[in-house]
């Protein structure tokens, strides 16, 4: 394994500081979400509710867009907890988008403004004989009872923590009176033992004081119109009851009256619950909140939008909206990308224009001088001499024919591969345009006709070649 160096270290180190500091420079911070959430694992958030819901129906999804947004296909469900700032306009869109065979089920505990369902403020029935100043007396007997259970409750509380004060300070002083002082093992002793004992009493005070409170607000109800039968526990803290219409289907009562009911609209339904706290992630299992809820979920949908747009988090229709966010996050950071390795890349948009100075060295003048030089110097039979090499050349590219091959040979190969006009041209080619000896070209001068003639059947035969023949 090889040794860290300075270098190394010192980037560990400068890697390390720069993680811690920014650890506690920017430390994240739990964020304290509103109530009713369904994506909020907070006590007062949804999310238990949806993640079961997500497990029997096809599609759960939030709705952060108005309500005239609503998909406008039929069965389909909306849930809306406990939402804030609904308006008259988006009642009336979305009554519309129920009768097209769409359901809406409403956790609110004072949904006023939906005319369908009138409230009316809940009330005690009214045993027999039982007058108004006997209501009375006895709701000072009920407040006397819990501000006594409340005093029974702190008394209990101060007698356990004395009680286990004295009782743990006894135990670890004699324990600890064995290997050190008597008299510092039970001073520590008994301050342990009273801290422990007050922080139980405190804690179990307060769960017996709420547990007191709570029962205040626990009803028992009913599914159905009747409050006949067991029923189930329920905390029910709306003030509000619905009252009965004509049309209504009576889900939940208690004994103060209507707590759910649900109408038809057109092909769909509207449903109220004015229970919205039986779906936060804290009651769901408490009491009997759960088996009162859950039936109505039991229907299967298309698709279940949970309303998130009235808890504040709504966004824009756009292009972009229908797709999710790390989708499109995604496309935006592949895009720039992109972007860079095309600018590293070098990637030109445009024309492209080509140098003067590769055309000059490349290009028709380069041609130009060399044929003026040959020219200049008479050297055609040379020329002619360079192109039957070349000749020669294709003939071993193409048909395997070795350059030093004689005439004779060539002619055989070329009957059997090219028509009798072609091979009987081919051979004369081969047969002229040879200097005599190295520098004989200078002393058998070709004519000028001549050489364009010969010259233009060489460069036929080498363009056929090139082109028509089959490789080897």
């Amino acid at each position: 394994m090889p040794r860290l160096n300075k270098l190394h270290w010192g980037l560990i180190l400068t890697i390390s500081m720069f993680l811690f500091v920014g650890y506690w420079v920017v430390k994240p911070e739990l964020v304290n979400h509103r109530a009713y959430l369904s994506f909020s694992a907070d006590v007062d958030g949804t999310k238990a509710w949806r993640e079961l819901l997500g497990q029997h129906q096809r599609q759960v999804r939030e709705w952060r867009l108005t309500w005239r947004d609503l998909p406008q296909q039929g069965d389909q469900l909306l849930v809306a907890i406990q939402p804030i700032g609904v308006t008259d306009e988006e009642r009336e869109e979305l009554l519309r988008w129920l009768e097209q065979g769409n359901d809406l089920i409403l956790f609110h505990d004072a949904p006023f403004g939906w005319d369908s369902f009138s409230l009316k403020e809940s009330e005690l029935i009214e045993e027999e004989g039982m007058t108004a100043e006997a209501e009375a007396k006895a709701g000072v007997k009920v407040e006397d009872e819990i501000a006594k259970a409340e005093t029974e409750v702190e008394t209990k509380a101060e007698t356990k923590a004395e009680t286990k004060a004295e009782t743990k300070a006894e135990t670890k002083a004699e324990t600890k009176a064995e290997t050190k002082a008597e008299t510092k093992a039970e001073t520590k002793a008994e301050a342990e033992a009273e801290a422990e004992a007050e922080v139980e009493a405190e804690t179990e005070a307060e769960t017996e004081v709420r547990a007191k409170a709570e029962q205040q607000f626990v009803h028992r109800v009913y599914a159905g119109d009747s409050i006949e039968g067991e029923g189930f526990p329920a905390v029910v803290a709306a003030q509000n009851r619905i009252e009965s219409a004509p049309g209504h289907e009576v889900l939940f009562t208690d004994s103060q009256g209507i707590l759910g009911s649900r109408m038809g609209i057109g092909a769909g339904s509207l449903t109220v619950v004015l229970a919205p706290d039986w779906l936060t992630n804290e009651s769901i299992l408490e009491h009997g909140h759960f088996d009162l809820v859950w039936p109505l979920f039991d229907k299967s949908w298309d698709a279940v939008w949970i309303d998130e747009t009235h808890h504040g988090f709504q966004q824009k229709p756009g292009l972009l909206t229908v797709y999710p966010a790390w989708l499109v996050l995604a496309c935006v950071q592949l895009g720039v990308a992109l972007l860079l390795w095309l600018w590293l890349r070098g990637k030109r948009f445009g024309p492209v224009y080509t140098p003067r100075a590769w055309a000059v060295r490349r290009g028709d003048e380069t041609l130009q001088a060399v044929a003026g030089w040959y020219e200049r110097l008479g050297l055609r039979s040379e020329a002619l001499h360079h192109q039957q090499q070349l000749l020669r050349q294709l003939l071993y590219e193409h048909w395997g024919l070795s350059p030093s091959a004689s005439t004779a040979q060539a002619a055989q190969l070329a009957r059997g591969r090219l028509p009798e006009a072609q091979a009987a041209r081919l051979v004369r080619l081969l047969e002229l345009g040879a200097p005599a000896q190295p520098g004989g070209a200078q002393h058998a001068q070709v004519p000028a006709r001549t050489y364009l003639e010969r010259t233009r059947e060489m460069s036929d035969m080498i363009a056929l070649l090139e082109q028509n023949m089959p490789a080897k």
